[in-house]
């Protein structure tokens, strides 16, 4: 491209002559260029080689002088810009910089147009270039003394408003934007959003300040509240005053608005100050700089007793007790010297001579030079809260009800004591004591009664043990004993000495009361080498005690813990046996003695663990009966055991009954007899063919209640059998009430009846027990021909053990109850 001092261009006559526009060009500081598309040739006219500095006789391409000297964060937006308008064939403009040799910037404007030939082909581009640098900088001056007003109004918390009155719009600053909580917008503020953002409570305020400006011509001034957008309340104060007005008629109202939140809330601090000096519960002392006495509140009078008259100009020692020494005030003046203030507990004496503890805290307080002015005592009567805090200290070591050490100070104890005698090479005993049946105390003389029991029962352990022993409630009726020094034989005299001396009576009101205990030994380092080991060791042999007939003592061993973790670990596994199918029943059929037919079943459950094996029911049922979990098992096997019977029935077997056990914590459920109602019918099995079991000693637990629940199941037509008769103590009388179809004979008085006449005895009262209050009699465990004939021939009605069948699974009962049917036992 060929460079030019002046614009090639074809020009039609009556133009401006070349002189005269560049001279126009030179002025209003714009130039103008054209384009040749066809062959890329660029012409500039004079004042763009002024622009852009190049001289005119340069020899270098002014197309790459032009890009040369494009800011370079500007050059794709200048070509963009040219591309898009010749592909829209519209007008293209574009602001950039330009970067001259010596580091300046220089503002351009450019507009640009284009020509087409008849078959839309592009010609030529034709533009204009403007210098716009002064403007720019204009500009941004404005924009910077706006930012300054900006910050000014920020710090100030001010800003200032016009009210445009015949349009009923706001125009607002950008400190005003953010007095009211909100983010500038350049767009008119309306009367509704200053409404809703004035206080509720201050809108007439506001509104009647505006109309009064309106009215009177007189500036406003007034203090109102905004409710910020955040919910947050501040304080502005206000003032406006008409500006413009054309014919007596205002037109435009300005004015400024600050925040005064910061004033109010230090006149308000200022006011609640004496307003708290007067009504503080604490006591306020106010002295000179010579510590002489100002001013005192109500509250200073109502503790100490002095009026302020009886202590103005005095010094605060009129106060003292003569319970801190001068080293104790020499060192409290210190502090406050040294810091400014002081805090702590001080025993002061009141008027009347009485000694209080209070808490003090001293300020001292200065002038902008530091000088001391006052010093200021605040101070509140602790005394009640430290009485207060020694009961909660006392509560936090001591059993309320029996003032021994409670387990905190027990575990305190303990760990003194097992360092103590590991050091002098000692042993340590530690026994775990329990009450046999204090339930029963409770329940028959009630709780008051017990408490009584338990203090008496406290002072006698105390009474039989040494001074550096340590005698422990942990709750209800356990207690624990620590003994340093003890081994295993002093551990069994003591407590030998300790059943003896609780099994002496105990006299209550008018009751004389005689209990016993049981008490499992620990020993250190034997048993457990810590607190915690030991006493769950003593916990296992108290509980053996129990089991093996209560009154007694026994020393823990290794046993005890296989079997504790046995237990923990059966709790565990049995928690989900049910969910993971480990469940199943067997059925032990029951035989008529008359005919030789199986009448009936018994459903009895079974638990077969993938490790552990076969689990015997006499291990789990007890740990599902402690822990609750009967009650979801009994469910299930109630359920399958009906389901069962409908299924044989259905099938064409003879119509059985199915006897399914119930434990006590099922038979005290109140919702048992819906649920069985609920499981027969699901079933569809008509309830004669049901018979729910449960022992002697469930029955007799609650009398009343037990006939009470027998008499709703019978009314659903089930029938009740008395299992394992013979082994509790149901009276005669209670027996007649139950209403039971059967009695259940217990095993072990059968398995003898051949050798032992006193079993015989006994099964023959039974029998004819049963016979007098026309219950039917089963007999179970029968292993022998002549067991079964013996029973055959003293009445027995019906008989089951291992000699009919052993329990089997669902699938063989079948074949049993047919091959049965077929013949006479």
């Amino acid at each position: 491209m060929a460079s030019r001092s002046a614009m090639r261009s074809r020009r039609r006559s009556g133009r401006l002559g070349e002189a005269a526009l560049n001279e126009a060009q030179r002025i209003a500081k714009v130039g103008s260029w054209e384009l040749d598309l066809s062959t890329g040739e660029l012409l500039w006219s004079d004042e763009v080689y002024r622009i852009f500095e190049v001289g005119p006789g340069a020899e270098e391409p002014i197309a790459d002088a032009f890009l040369a000297r494009l800011h370079p964060d500007d050059r794709d937006a200048v070509l963009e810009s040219h591309r898009q308008s010749l592909a829209e064939r519209t007008i293209g403009e574009v602001s950039y910089r330009l970067l001259l040799p010596d580091g300046r910037i220089r503002w351009l404007r450019q507009r640009c147009e284009h020509s087409f030939d008849d078959a839309g082909r592009p010609l030529r581009s034709v533009g204009t270039v403007q210098d716009v640098t002064e403007q720019k900088q204009a500009e941004e001056a404005v924009r910077e003394s706006e930012r300054r007003l900006r910050r000014v109004e920020s710090l100030a918390r001010i800003g200032h408003f016009g009210w445009d009155v015949p349009r009923q719009s706001f125009w607002w600053s950008p400190g005003t934007w953010e007095l009211h909580g909100l983010e500038p917008r350049d767009e008119p503020v309306t009367l509704e959003l200053i409404q809703s953002l004035v206080h509720p409570e201050d809108w007439p305020l506001v509104d009647a300040a505006m109309q009064a400006v309106l009215a009177g011509g007189e500036p406003a001034e007034i203090e109102f509240r905004l409710r910020l957008p955040t919910g947050i309340v501040r304080f502005l104060e206000g003032r406006g005053e008409i500006q413009l007005a054309r014919q007596g008629r205002p037109i435009l109202v300005t004015g400024f608005l600050q925040d005064v939140t910061e004033r109010r809330v230090s006149e308000e601090h200022q006011r609640l100050a004496a307003k708290v000096f007067e009504q503080s519960r604490e006591g306020i002392c106010v002295t000179d700089a010579d510590r002489r006495i100002i001013a005192v509140n109500e509250a200073f009078t109502e503790i100490t007793g002095y009026s302020q008259s009886d202590v103005l100009g005095e010094h605060p020692r009129i106060l003292s007790s003569g319970h801190h020494d001068s080293d104790f005030y020499d060192a409290m003046w210190g502090q406050i010297d040294a810091t400014g203030h002081w805090r702590g507990e001080v025993t002061d004496r009141r008027r009347d001579g009485s000694v209080f503890a209070c808490w003090l805290s001293i300020s001292r307080l200065t002038d902008s030079s530091g000088r001391v002015t006052n010093y200021i005592a605040n101070f509140s009567d602790i005394t009640l809260q430290k009485e207060a805090q020694a009961r909660i200290q006392w509560l936090a070591h001591f059993d309320p009800l029996t003032s021994l050490p409670n387990r905190v100070l027990l575990t305190d104890r303990m760990n003194q004591a097992i360092r103590q005698v590991e050091r002098a090479q000692q042993p340590l005993a530690l026994m775990f004591l329990d009450l046999d049946h204090f339930k029963n105390v409770n329940d028959t003389l009630g709780h008051r009664s017990g408490d009584a029991l338990l203090v008496e029962l406290a002072q006698r352990l105390v009474a039989v043990v040494r001074d550096s022993d340590t005698v422990s409630r942990l709750g209800g009726d356990e207690f624990i004993l620590l003994l340093p020094g003890a081994d295993a034989s002093a551990a069994a005299t003591i407590a030998e000495h300790l059943l003896a001396d609780i099994a002496r009576p105990f006299r209550l009101k008018s009751y004389e009361l005689t209990v016993t205990s049981s008490i499992g030994i620990a020993l250190y380092p034997l048993d457990g080498a810590d607190f915690e080991t030991l006493m769950k060791c003593a916990d296992t042999a108290m509980y053996r005690a129990k089991n093996q007939g209560r009154n007694a003592y026994r020393f823990f061993t290794a046993e005890m813990q296989e079997l504790a973790a046995r237990h923990l670990l059966l709790e565990a596994e049995l928690r989900r046996a049910l969910d993971r199918g480990q469940l199943y029943l067997h059925y032990q059929p029951q035989m008529a003695l008359g005919c030789g037919h199986i009448l009936g079943v018994e459903a009895l459950l079974r638990w077969r663990h993938p490790e552990l094996g076969q689990v015997p029911p006499t291990e789990f049922i007890p740990i599902a009966e402690d822990t609750g979990l009967i009650l979801a098992i009994g469910e299930w096997v109630l359920r399958t055991a009906v389901r069962q019977v409908k299924t044989w029935h259905d099938e064409g077997l003879p119509p059985l009954t199915v006897a399914v056990n119930l434990s006590a914590v099922q038979f005290l459920q109140p919702n048992l007899p819906e649920l069985v109602r609920r499981a027969l019918m699901d079933a569809e099995l008509p309830a004669e063919h049901l018979e729910l079991e449960l022992t002697e000693t469930v029955a007799t637990r609650d009398p009343p209640a037990a006939m009470i629940m027998m008499a709703e199941l019978r009314g659903l037509g089930v029938r009740l059998a008395l299992d394992d008769f013979g082994t509790g103590h149901a009276s005669l009388a209670y027996l007649k009430r139950f209403r039971v179809n059967k009695l259940k004979i217990e095993g072990t008085f059968v398995r003898d009846l051949d050798q032992d006449p006193e079993d015989k005895a006994i099964v023959q009262a039974i029998l004819g027990l049963a016979r007098s209050l026309n219950f039917r009699c089963s007999a179970e465990g029968v292993e022998t021909a002549e067991q079964l004939e013996y029973l055959r021939q003293q009445g027995c009605d019906e008989v089951q053990g291992y000699y009919i069948s052993r329990p089997v699974p669902a699938e063989e009962v079948p074949a049993l109850v047919k091959q049965h049917g077929e013949r006479v036992a």
